[in-house]
């Protein structure tokens, strides 16, 4: 092996993905690739625009003249009548690629390409690859000078076979890319984890084995269980007549946010669809359409939208008659691919229904619907156990709905009904199912027995623990975090860390569900040098004054002290120690406080306690790792990992495990 990018958090640092092989193969993040959870710990995700990763063109990679690609892949979307690199060099010298350029041996398949001076290999599987799953593949070129494909662990049958003859092209000025091929061009949309190569041909066996790996060892699985999706806000459009375009404005907030857009068109000589929705300027998605006669109901959907508010604009092929629109946002829903499941279905009565048979246990269902009577004003009910999130109507006799209902656990069959007024009429349902975020609900094995006991926040920064801009809260509680401004992932001192720049960036948490303000600890790894004032942990009130909080943080204007404040007003309790904290090294750094004493805690070690403590917040305030809450102020400077909440006091042989878990 001569070059492998794992992509998880140990194995990565800003914009480096460090090369597992020992070669020092280290590529380049080019054009923002984010982590995302992958099939076997972190992935990449590459927007199929312009992303990629730059491995160079070390000789250890370079021009080989026998070579095995591994890789698993996510694909979103296949490139419109083009290719996308997986893993390549050049132009056409090496490429492992997916071809979607039609044609019997062209069309959604897996490619290997090799330039072997006048004639090129050329190998495709036909029509075997899909959006929404993973695969793993395999590209290999022996020392026959034959190409071999593998995808699952198996070789496909061949659509194109040219293998060729002679010896491949050398061209040392062509780099090896992950995500692309010959950039700008042919950038891959989707998800790429643990990429390998070899050079040597690998057996059919040694494939399978890797194809194993992710397929047979349950990633992430011991530790994950569901959240719940709840709602957050819904909007609409009001009725709109004879447009071909409309907008309207919808508020979303809250953490691991979803954005669903239903829409309904009617008109009385042609069908008019909706070709693209967005929301404050980022694209949805299409989950469900369904069509009866010149009339269109639709669901498009948008992970992570922009919080705040924003505008809904909605584009359609020409103009319409008749057209509504609403939104509803929900937190809690699954980041990465949150749709699940859909179905839809037209019919003529006073009775709407659909089933959708959900795969996933906590996902929540949706649907839009059109109902039409031309007799009567229009009006429908939601069926038991749904949420009528919004109602259009648009003049006398049409209403525009959409609903949710669950979560649905277990998984399993989840009927959208209605009971509409007026007489038997057409109507329309489109549905789909969008699943809950995955919660770290078990930690791994130095965090079992009393150390997990009362964990109300646990937030390790590591790979699996993080996907796009969210933190994971291992404890279960479903604390996750929002990297706000930019604190960037680094190799930390258990797994990764993230670093803040001591200017604005910081992680934003909610209320921490389940913790005590008068009993609790606090723990952390630090590595710092700042000489400011820099909040490692922060509960605190929205009030300027900080009129109640619990804050621990480097105050190195005070001789460079660790401190741990708590305040109701202007009744405050501190405790300061000053010690060897802000010299560039990795610290243990911990706090407890038992009713009225509060004991500091330093690499396992106590260092100072403040036994008359009376000051208790009297509210649950929002948190925040890295910067100070209540004024947007004291950003730490430096690297912090591991950080855990607890609602009681640990000991201190508790504090000396949990120093010696990364010492």
């Amino acid at each position: 092996m001569v070059g492998n990018w794992s992509f998880d958090g140990p194995d990565m640092a800003d914009n480096t993905a460090f090369d597992r092989s020992g070669q020092g193969n280290d590529g380049t993040l080019t054009n923002g690739p984010t982590r995302q959870i992958g099939r076997i710990g972190q992935a990449l995700k590459f927007d199929g625009s312009n992303d990629y990763v730059d491995l160079g063109s070390a000789s250890s990679i370079d021009d080989l003249d026998v070579f095995t690609y591994t890789a698993w892949i996510y694909i979103k979307s296949f490139p419109a009548g083009n290719r996308a690199g997986i893993i390549t060099q050049g132009l056409n010298d090496r490429l492992c690629e997916v071809d979607n350029r039609g044609g019997a041996s062209g069309d959604k398949t897996l490619r290997l390409t090799t330039d072997r001076g006048t004639d090129t290999n050329l190998i495709a599987a036909d029509d075997l690859l899909t959006t929404n799953r993973w695969y793993h593949v395999a590209c290999v070129f022996d020392l026959n000078g034959t190409n071999r494909l593998y995808i699952d662990g198996s070789e496909p049958s061949y659509g194109t076979n040219t293998q060729g003859s002679g010896i491949l092209s050398d061209d040392p000025g062509q780099l090896v890319i992950i995500g692309a091929f010959d950039p700008p061009g042919n950038e891959f949309n989707g998800l790429i984890d643990d990429v390998r190569v070899y050079n040597r041909a690998l057996s059919s066996d040694e494939i399978k084995r890797l194809y194993k790996i992710g397929a047979t060892t349950k990633i992430n699985s011991p530790l994950l269980s569901k959240g719940n999706i709840t709602f957050d806000a819904a909007s609409n459009s009001g009725g709109q007549s004879g447009v071909s375009s409309f907008s309207w404005n919808h508020t979303a907030s809250g953490l691991n946010r979803l954005l669903l857009v239903g829409v309904v068109t009617s008109d009385g000589a042609n069908l008019r669809t909706v070709t693209r929705i967005t929301y404050g300027g980022k694209a949805l998605t299409k989950a469900r359409n369904d069509l009866s006669g010149n009339r269109d109901a639709e669901i498009w959907y948008l992970a992570n939208p922009p919080g705040g508010t924003n505008s809904v604009s909605v584009t359609l092929t020409a103009s319409v008659d008749r057209v509504m629109g609403g939104a509803i946002s929900f937190n809690g829903a699954d980041q990465t691919s949150p749709l699940d499941a859909n179905n839809g279905t037209t019919g003529d009565s006073t009775a709407p229904s659909v089933d959708v048979v959900t795969k996933t246990n906590g996902a929540v269902v949706v649907d839009s619907l059109f109902y039409r009577d031309d007799t009567t004003d229009a009006s429908c009910t939601a069926g038991a156990g749904q949420t009528k999130q919004v109602t259009v109507t648009n003049g006398a006799s049409s209403q525009f709905g959409m609903s949710n209902k669950g979560p649905q656990s277990p998984a399993g069959s989840v009927t959208m009904s209605y009971s509409c007024t007026g007489a038997s009429t057409p109507w329309i349902i489109s549905a789909a199912a969008f699943k809950p975020l995955k919660l770290f609900t078990v930690n791994k094995s130095p965090n079992t027995g009393s150390i997990q006991n009362g964990l109300v926040g646990y937030w390790s920064f590591d790979g699996p623990d993080m996907a796009g801009n969210t933190a994971f809260d291992r404890s279960g509680q479903g604390n996750d975090g929002i990297l706000t401004n930019g604190p960037k992932r680094q190799i930390g001192r258990i797994g990764q860390a993230l670093e803040f720049d001591g200017v604005n960036d910081n992680v934003d948490l909610p209320v921490i569900v389940g913790n005590s303000k008068t009993i609790w600890s606090i723990s952390a790894w630090i590595k710092t040098d700042m000489t400011a004032i820099g909040a490692i942990w922060s509960e605190a009130d929205d009030n300027v004054g900080g009129d109640s909080e619990i804050t621990m943080d480097i105050n190195v204007t005070d001789a460079g002290k660790l401190r741990v404040t708590t305040r109701n007003g202007g009744d405050i309790d501190s405790i300061a120690v000053a010690t060897a904290i802000n010299n560039g090294q990795f610290h243990h750094v911990a706090a407890t406080r038992d009713g009225s004493t509060i004991i500091l805690y330093k690499d396992g070690v106590q260092i100072g306690s403040n036994t008359a403590v009376t000051a208790s917040p009297p509210n649950q305030n929002d948190a925040a790792i890295g910067t100070h809450p209540n004024n947007n102020s004291n950003f730490f400077d430096g690297l912090i990992d591991d950080v855990r909440v607890y609602n009681r006091a640990l000991s201190s042989d508790e504090i000396k495990r949990l120093y010696n878990i990364g010492r």
